[in-house]
C-alpha cells in the first residue's frame, strides 16, 4: 500500500462545532453557512427551502459530493432536490450537523471536491 501525503493547506476545515457555532480557520460562525471553497451565508432557513439553484455555486465549482448538516435532527432534502442533483452526477448527503461537520473533514481528507451546508 503507497501512501500519499495531501496538501489542505488550502481548505477550510470545520474546527469545533457546539451550541449552534462553527469555528473554521480561527473564526466564529453563529448562523447557517456554506463551505467550499470560501464561507457564505446561507440565506435559506430550514432544510425544506433548498432548491437546485441553492447548489449552483457548488455545481458550478465541480462538486462531486454536498453534505448537508440539517441541524440537531436528521432531515431530508426535498425528493425533486436531490433527483436534480443526482442527474448532475453529485452525490448528496444528510446528516445532522455534528455528524455533517465530521464527516465533511473525513472527506476533506480524501482531497475531494465536497461542499457543505451546514444548519446550525
Amino acid at each position: 500500500m503507497d501512501f500519499v501525503e495531501q496538501d489542505l493547506s488550502q481548505v477550510l476545515t470545520v474546527q469545533s462545532y457546539r451550541e449552534s457555532v462553527f469555528e473554521i480557520d480561527g473564526k466564529s460562525y453563529n448562523y447557517p453557512i456554506i463551505l467550499g471553497k470560501q464561507i457564505f451565508r446561507l440565506p435559506e432557513k430550514q432544510v425544506a427551502d433548498l432548491t437546485l439553484e441553492s447548489f449552483q455555486a457548488a455545481l458550478n465549482a465541480g462538486a462531486t459530493l454536498i453534505i448537508i448538516g440539517t441541524g440537531t435532527q436528521h432531515q431530508f432534502l426535498p425528493f425533486i432536490v436531490q433527483a436534480q442533483l443526482s442527474q448532475h452526477g453529485v452525490g448528496v448527503e444528510c446528516m445532522n450537523t455534528a455528524a455533517a461537520c465530521r464527516t465533511l473533514a473525513m472527506v476533506q481528507s480524501e482531497g475531494r471536491n465536497v461542499w457543505a451546508w451546514l444548519f446550525n
